[in-house]
């Protein structure tokens, strides 16, 4: 049950609604019908002029509750902003010394004067003569003056001033005093307010700018989702903001469950990037695909995600368009801080609304350039395979038509092994434009990654090496593709180790099989020597329903063939 305070009668109207022109004029008829000092009257228009001389609304705070005090002759003051939860969100305090924070805690408690002024809920002017307990430095008990705060007829907040010095009681002068100052102090932090409004706005915008221009300057998606993360983490004055997405791009919006978190900032992000985050846990009720911006009093990220010790306010926010859904922005304050207003998270909405745009555009963007990419290799493909091969299959068979006139053995030696060079070089180029070719990702992706393991294992051989594709590499499964990686890894491995070879030649093959031939012009591996690799190859082989064989080249080397039927 709300309690409450019983106030003995001032013998005055109430206060409230009333306008800075009639606090002047009721200001001589308040005081028994006799005319305020003069001095009294300046220090009161100095008063309402230095609460309007600033546009930052907490200095404008800060030179109401000073104004206050010197009107009144008020030891100490306050300033209570009224947050979304029916609590003071924040509080200005004037003439607590350092020594006291214990005592001036208690005055700005639920305890204390301002916890009296919320339980009041005051809807005029308050005189209180009545003591309410010792003052700060308990010299004497302390006297209460409080009053709301209405700006455009809404309450922002309560101004309260106790323990008059002297040890005297607040007078109806100086309820006056107190009126005609708020009724200017409104007035200034309305214009501080929207002057802050105006700022913010700006902040907004800004960032929303860099973070475009970084989209569009083609920054690697990990550190433009962490730009996003850190400008919403400083615009919203969050503890931590969590960027969370779907484990797999391609997989449909309305089959989401788990999202991962992908980028993090904030002081209670470290260890986050990797964690899941259930989408029921975070906006129940709701599926992925529809997901819209909430706004919760609290929310336990702690539980939603193990070890993170965020626990309080909480905004989610969609970060997607009418189109495409890239993920969630997690906005989160600890346990005891302000809840988010409505402002906050239609500004916060916003900002995911646009930074979403952006990535669509960037999206967009680096498709533009992977066709133009394509198109540009599709270029140097046909250029190859229409002038380039040809001149080299003609100089090839010229070079045959000299050998068959050649008389010297060692001239037609140079000339076969020319002949020979100039048919890898073919089949080199050949397996080049394939690779321009964008005949299909797991195609392209088994040639990336046998080329990739070839140079990791080639890095310090000092001989030539040679690779061989054939055959639509694109139906090859990925799993396939991984045993197919893993032969060329060992295959390769072994001949540059045990062999001392100067050459060798990759081969990979697709019909009914996948058949990878690895072949060396070494002296081979020494009868005692089994490389446990072998023994693995083949039993993957084995499992496969395919084979391995290891046979001696014809002169020197070694042939490692290694076949895998498609359809397993």
């Amino acid at each position: 049950m709300k309690r409450s305070i019983e106030l003995p009668a001032t013998g005055h109207r109430p206060l409230a609604g009333t306008t800075l022109r009639n606090a002047f004029n009721d200001a001589p008829k308040a005081a028994g019908e006799a005319p305020i000092a003069t001095g009294r009257i300046h220090g009161l228009a100095e008063a309402i002029v230095l609460v309007n001389a600033n546009l930052d609304l907490h200095t404008t705070l800060r030179s109401v509750v000073a104004s206050a005090m010197t009107l009144t002759g008020a030891e100490y003051g306050g300033l209570g902003v009224w947050g979304a939860d029916g609590r003071f969100s924040e509080i200005v305090p004037a003439g607590f010394d350092a020594p006291g924070p214990a005592k001036k805690g208690a005055l700005l408690t639920d305890g204390g004067v301002s916890g009296r002024v919320d339980r009041l809920q005051l809807e005029q002017l308050v005189r209180h003569p009545q003591t309410i307990g010792p003052s700060p430095r308990g010299s004497h008990t302390a006297t209460f003056l409080g009053v709301q705060i209405r700006v455009r007829s809404k309450l922002f907040g309560a101004l309260y001033l106790t323990t008059k010095r002297g040890g005297g009681h607040f007078t109806e002068v100086d309820e006056l005093n107190i009126q005609t100052l708020i009724a200017a102090a409104a007035t200034a932090i309305d214009h501080a307010r929207r002057h802050e409004q105006i700022r913010a706005r700006l902040a907004w915008n800004e960032t929303i700018r860099d973070i475009r221009t970084e989209f569009m300057t083609g920054s690697d998606a990990v550190g433009a989702l962490t730009t996003i993360a850190r400008g919403l983490c400083q615009l919203t004055d969050s503890d931590t903001v969590l960027v969370a997405q779907p484990r797999a791009d391609e997989q449909p919006p309305e089959t989401v469950r788990e999202l991962i978190i992908s980028a993090a900032e904030g002081g209670f992000s470290a260890g986050l990037l990797g964690r899941a985050i259930a989408v029921g846990s975070v906006a129940p009720g709701h599926a992925y695909p529809d997901l819209p911006p909430i706004r919760r009093g609290r929310l336990d990220v702690h539980a939603v995600v193990s070890g993170s010790g965020v626990n309080g306010p909480t905004m989610v926010l969609p970060l997607g368009t009418d189109q495409t859904m890239f993920g969630v922005l997690l906005v989160s304050r600890v346990d005891g801080r302000a809840p988010y207003t409505q402002e906050m998270l239609d500004l916060a909405t916003e900002f995911a609304g646009q930074v979403a745009l952006g990535l669509s555009m960037a999206v967009a963007v680096d498709r533009n350039r992977e066709l133009e990419v394509l198109a540009d290799r599709e270029r140097i493909a046909r250029i190859l395979h229409d002038h380039v091969i040809q001149r080299i299959f003609a100089a090839g068979i010229n070079v045959q038509g000299t050998l068959q006139r050649a008389q010297s053995p060692v001239v037609r030696r140079r000339l076969t092994e020319t002949a020979n060079d100039l048919q890898d070089i073919i089949q080199e180029v050949r397996t080049t434009i394939f690779d321009l070719q964008p005949d299909g990702r797991e195609s392209t992706r088994l040639r990336q990654r046998v080329h990739e393991v070839i140079d990791q294992q080639t890095r310090d051989f000092t001989g030539r090496t040679f690779v061989r594709m054939s055959g639509p590499l694109s139906v090859v499964s990925p799993g396939l593709t991984e045993h197919a990686v893993a032969v060329v890894r060992e295959g390769v491995t072994n001949a540059v180790r045990y062999a001392g070879s100067e050459m060798i030649t990759v081969s990979l093959s697709v019909d009914d099989d996948l058949v990878i031939e690895i072949v060396d012009d070494g002296v081979g591996m020494d009868d005692d020597v089994t490389p446990s690799g072998l023994t693995n190859l083949r039993g993957r082989a084995q499992d496969l329903g395919g084979g391995l064989t290891l046979t001696t080249n014809t002169g020197s080397g070694v042939v490692l063939r290694w076949w895998a039927p498609l359809d397993h």
